[in-house]
C-alpha cells in the first residue's frame, strides 16, 4: 500500500497526497475501488486522473480533518487504470491526519486578547489562594 500524512483543519480543496502507480503502456487515470469513481465511499476523499487526492468539502467538515476526533487514519482503496484502459488490482491508500497545535491556531486567528485575559485570570488565581505551578 502507499500512504500519506497531512495535517488537521484543511480546507476542501486542499491536496493531500498523490498516488503513485506505473504501467508498461503509462498510466491515464485513477479511481476509489468502493465506488468505481473519483470520489471515496466516505466522500471524505476525491482522486484525479493524475493520482493527485484532495480533501472534499465533506471530508473538511469530518472527522478526517479534525486530529482530534478519531481515528487518526483512513484507508481507501484505489486502483490505476492503463492507457489500453485495463484497471489494476486495488491497493489500499492511507490518509494519516498530523495533529496541529490548535492553541496556535486560536491565536493566530485572533484569539491573542483572549489568551491573555486567560492568563492574566490564572496568574491572579494562583496568586491569590498561593498555588504555585507551570
Amino acid at each position: 500500500g502507499q500512504g500519506f500524512t497531512y495535517a488537521e483543519n484543511r480546507a476542501a480543496g486542499t491536496v493531500l497526497g498523490t498516488v503513485a502507480a506505473t504501467d508498461d503502456v503509462g498510466v491515464t487515470g485513477f479511481r476509489f475501488a468502493g465506488t468505481g469513481t473519483n470520489t471515496s465511499a466516505d466522500g471524505f476523499y476525491t482522486i484525479d486522473n493524475s493520482g493527485v487526492v484532495r480533501l472534499t468539502a465533506a471530508g473538511a467538515a469530518s472527522a478526517a480533518n479534525d486530529f482530534e476526533t478519531a481515528p487518526n487514519s483512513f484507508t481507501e482503496a484505489v486502483q490505476a487504470r492503463d492507457a489500453a484502459g485495463n484497471w489494476s488490482q486495488a491497493t489500499d491508500v492511507t490518509m494519516s491526519i498530523a495533529n496541529l497545535n490548535d492553541l496556535l491556531s486560536f491565536i493566530s486567528a485572533g484569539g491573542n486578547a483572549e489568551l491573555t485575559k486567560h492568563r492574566d485570570a490564572v496568574a491572579a488565581y494562583r496568586q491569590r489562594y498561593g498555588v504555585s505551578g507551570a
